[in-house]
């Protein structure tokens, strides 16, 4: 037996997926070649970063459960690595909570944490620093990445922190951590 390694944030994912700016490698191809590249430094445990948010990369909805679907067909099978699911749900995304809520159920999930990534917050409180980050990981303009923080901006001041409030109670009440 040897020693390995447990990643319990893996993001890479979402640029290991994409060709380019707006375009998507088939998703079981690229998760099948990140899994050989991850054993092969040495990675034992994965824990999938996947995020519910907003713009043109993997944090969609609909990419975000197809992903979990095709990490939890890894495990029944056999794997190269040992593999889990850490949902990272962002405050402002209101329609992804009935979608968390079935993945927890269901027992898709392992780790469940909130995140806001709105403009002026944590790691985006320098002004221009969400808009750069929006930019260069989705490539889009100036002006598509002023729409894109309006917009959540908008989606923001609508929060139900009651829903989020009970969406955390039923995740710890199902012994996720």
């Amino acid at each position: 037996m040897l020693p390995g390694l447990v990643d319990i944030h893996w993001r890479h994912y979402r640029e290991g997926g994409r060709a380019s700016a707006g375009t998507l490698f088939p998703m079981e191809m690229a998760f099948l070649q990140y899994e050989r590249k991850l054993a092969g430094h040495g990675i034992t445990t994965m824990m999938h970063s996947l995020s519910f948010g907003v713009g043109l990369s993997l944090r969609g909805e609909h990419l975000v459960s197809q992903l979990i679907d095709l990490i939890r067909s890894c495990k029944p099978e056999r794997a190269m690595i040992r593999h889990g699911v850490h949902l990272r749900y962002e405050v402002s995304q209101p329609t992804g909570i009935p979608l968390a809520r079935r993945l927890i159920e269901e027992g898709a999930i392992d780790y469940l944490s909130l995140m806001d990534h709105a403009r002026g917050i944590g790691q985006y409180a320098r002004p221009g620093a969400f808009q750069r980050y929006v930019m260069k990981n989705q490539g889009v303009s100036l002006d598509e990445v002023e729409k894109i923080v309006e917009e959540l901006q908008e989606r923001r001041a609508k929060v139900d922190w009651n829903a989020l409030r009970e969406l955390t109670a039923f995740a710890r009440a199902e012994e996720l951590r």
